[in-house]
Formats: C-alpha cells, sequence, structure tokens
C-alpha cells in the first residue's frame, strides 16, 4: 500500500484559466478517499494529474515515497477505471482482464492465474469465456475493475465509474466496491459528483468547490460539523435547508441551517408556522415541502407515512443540538 502526497499542485492554462489553484492533500495508504464536487469544480482534472494523463502546472506528486509528478502514466504504478468501460468487443472476459498482462509479455501461467485470481475476488469466474456483448453494464464494469486488479497497482484511480449505470446496479457496485477495498486494502481514490456515493464508500471524503478543498474527513464528521455553508448544502439528501437575512440574523449568524431530518413537523405548534406546498411519499418516510412567511421554502423528512395535505398549515421546528451557523463562510463553534 501506498500513500498519496499533493504539494502546492496547480493546474492553469496558457488562456489563463486555473483549474486547480494551488492545493495540498495526503490521502493515506490503503484508504478510500472519495474526490467530490459539482462539474467543473476540478475533481477531474486533479485525478487526471495524480494519473499523469494531465500536465501539471506546479507543485508535486509522491506517490508512496517516489515523486511521480513528470513521470508517464505506466511508470507510476496506477491503474484507472473510466465511465466509459473500454472493453474489447472480440475477446473474452478472461481476454480482456488479461490484455495489459499480455502487451506486457507475461508468462501465459501468471497471466491465467492473475485472471483466475481477480475473477474470483469479482466473482466473475463463470463468465470468464463470454465476450462483453453477453454481460450486464455491471459485469461489464466489473470487468474493466480486474484489469485494474491484475496489474497489482500501488494506487487505483476511479472516474466516475458508475455514472452509466442505472439506480439499481449502481447502488449493488457502490456495496461491491466497498467489498473489493476491505479484501484487497488497496490505495482507491474516486471520482464522483454524487454525494451518496461519497457518504457510502468513502473512509476520507475531499469536497471540491472551484478547485480549492472546501473540507477532508470522514463521512458522518462532514455531515454532522460541516465548515462551511458550501459542504453543508452538498452534503445530505435532501440538502441542508440554508437561509441567510432576518431568520440566519436572529440566529446569530450569516448563514444559518438545519437538515430536513433534524426538522419535527406538527400540526398544533412550533418554531415557524408554514404552509404545505408539495409532499412526496416514499414509503419509508415522507419528504414534506412548506412555506414559511417571510423565510422561504423549508424542506421536511419524517419517518413514515405523514397525514398532512397540500396547503395545510403545519408548525417546524428544529431539534434541539442539529441547528448549524455560519458566519464568514465558516462554521460558528456552538
Amino acid at each position: 500500500m501506498h500513500d498519496v502526497r499533493l504539494t502546492q499542485l496547480n493546474k492553469s492554462y496558457t488562456s489563463g484559466v486555473t483549474i486547480i489553484p494551488s492545493l495540498d492533500l495526503h490521502i493515506p495508504a490503503g484508504s478510500f478517499t472519495v474526490l467530490v464536487g459539482p462539474s467543473g469544480c476540478g475533481k477531474s482534472t486533479l485525478l487526471r494529474m495524480v494519473a499523469g494523463l494531465e500536465s501539471v502546472s506546479g507543485g508535486t506528486i509522491h506517490i508512496g515515497e517516489r515523486d511521480v509528478t513528470h513521470l508517464e502514466p505506466a511508470e507510476r504504478g496506477i491503474a484507472m477505471v473510466f465511465q466509459s468501460y473500454a472493453l474489447y468487443p472480440h475477446m473474452t472476459v478472461a481476454e480482456n482482464i488479461g490484455f495489459g498482462l499480455t502487451i506486457a509479455k507475461k508468462p501465459k501461467a501468471e497471466i491465467d492465474a492473475a485472471v483466475r485470481k481477480a475473477a474470483d475476488v469479482l466473482q466473475l469466474t463463470h463468465l470468464l469465456d463470454r465476450t462483453p456483448k453477453a454481460l450486464s453494464g455491471g459485469q461489464r464494469q466489473r470487468v474493466a475493475i480486474g484489469r485494474a486488479i491484475v496489474r497489482n497497482p500501488a494506487v487505483f484511480l476511479f472516474d466516475e465509474p458508475l455514472s452509466n449505470l442505472d439506480a439499481s446496479l449502481r447502488g449493488q457496485m457502490r456495496v461491491e466496491l466497498a467489498d473489493l477495498h476491505r479484501s484487497i486494502g488497496a490505495t482507491m481514490i474516486y471520482v464522483t459528483h454524487d454525494q451518496v456515493e461519497a457518504m457510502t464508500m468513502a473512509d476520507q471524503i475531499v469536497v471540491l468547490n472551484k478547485g480549492h478543498i472546501e473540507q477532508v474527513g470522514a463521512p458522518m464528521d462532514l455531515y454532522r460539523q460541516p465548515l462551511t455553508p458550501f459542504v453543508a448544502g452538498f452534503l445530505g439528501a435532501p440538502s441542508m435547508n440554508l437561509f441567510q437575512g432576518e431568520l440566519a440574523r436572529g440566529m446569530g449568524c450569516d448563514t444559518y441551517g438545519v437538515r430536513p431530518e433534524h426538522l419535527e413537523i406538527r400540526l398544533d405548534q412550533g418554531r415557524w408556522p408554514a404552509t404545505v406546498h408539495h409532499i412526496e411519499h416514499l414509503g419509508a418516510d415522507s419528504v414534506v415541502y412548506a412555506d414559511v412567511r417571510d423565510v422561504g421554502s423549508m424542506t421536511v423528512r419524517a419517518e413514515g407515512e405523514l397525514d398532512v395535505r397540500v396547503g395545510q398549515t403545519v408548525h417546524l421546528s428544529p431539534r434541539a443540538g442539529f441547528d448549524h451557523r455560519f458566519a464568514g463562510g465558516r462554521r460558528l463553534a456552538t
């Protein structure tokens, strides 16, 4: 296992556009680190710089003790899995998984052993003689991952590998990738715009915004203690309710936030009277959108079915100790 250290790393183009301002980041050996943020935040560019697919404008990249800043991708000891499976349609699963070793002219016995081992880990053994057209999307993605595993890299890099899959397959693959990480213990860096993927798979999340790191930490630490309004609003589904103006000033801050699951909804009394304008019944829970006069819309997430209707007046209150206050763009101590 190897750690990855980015020191004063930056990326600019000759046009004067800066994608990554100076950035420092440590990715511990054996960690599953997820780079997450909205489109255009620089996460894929950062991953491609680590991979050697994008040149560096300044700073250094170390994988373990090696400075790989200016090395070719093949010299860095990394393996990358892309959004596109990039499988060879005329090859079998076994041939696709072992292709990199074949190109490297490894002995056939070594290739066969590596392919069998990877296939066993990924539950592909019974599919080794099939071609990609006979596989589901999830199986094809596992083949692409298998091709990376056989190289025995120092670091695995994943660039939004699940975005082409439907919702049910994405959920299944999240579990499989987490299991894979536990079984092989390798350092993995994973890029996604999906905060659910970040929260469910990572042991370290890096939240990026316009090329800057907003916060680094364990998923639940970022959920409970977001350092900035951006992190507060980005992580969590539905998104945190964030307010400025009179409501925030009344709470002694510039920005006041409370998560939908930390709002109590009652019919008789509460801090804010509100009018229900939409309800989503999801079975295990319900999401209520309500308008608070002179404040705006608030989202509430409650367990089970709620006996409320559109147009009804309800009363909302934050659970004690679960609200968030920000001033000057940073979290206030509570």
